[in-house]
């Protein structure tokens, strides 16, 4: 009798557990704009990076408008270390968030010449 007691009471909880849900829910749809080198990232650089003494022609780690020299320290990591990581570069005026949020939307986008 014992036995049959222990079988139901298994039983009412397979059919408990089996009517049973899991709420579901969906993650909310994000679109995904593009970021571009020519429009987006270029004119921070231009406005807050390739300044007098900084990353201009001549500047021993390279001009960083033109986009070749750019994309060798990005490729290395050091661009988005200093810029998006440590928020050290530029050293003397903070990239405003709105900067920060397309630079580092275009290095997740693979930092292309776009």
């Amino acid at each position: 009798m014992k036995n049959n007691n222990y079988l139901s009471l298994a039983l009412c909880l397979l059919i408990a557990a089996c009517g049973t849900s899991k709420k579901t829910t969906t993650a909310p749809i994000v679109s995904v704009v593009e970021v571009s080198y020519k429009k987006n990232i270029l004119p921070i650089i231009e406005s807050k990076c390739a300044v007098a003494g900084c990353h201009i022609q001549g500047f021993y780690e390279g001009d960083f408008t033109i986009f070749e020299t750019l994309k060798k320290q990005v490729d290395r990591g050091k661009f988005k270390r200093l810029v998006i990581e440590n928020k050290s570069m530029p050293p003397d005026q903070p990239l405003e968030s709105k900067d920060l949020k397309l630079i580092e939307a275009w290095l997740q986008q693979g930092g292309n010449n776009n």
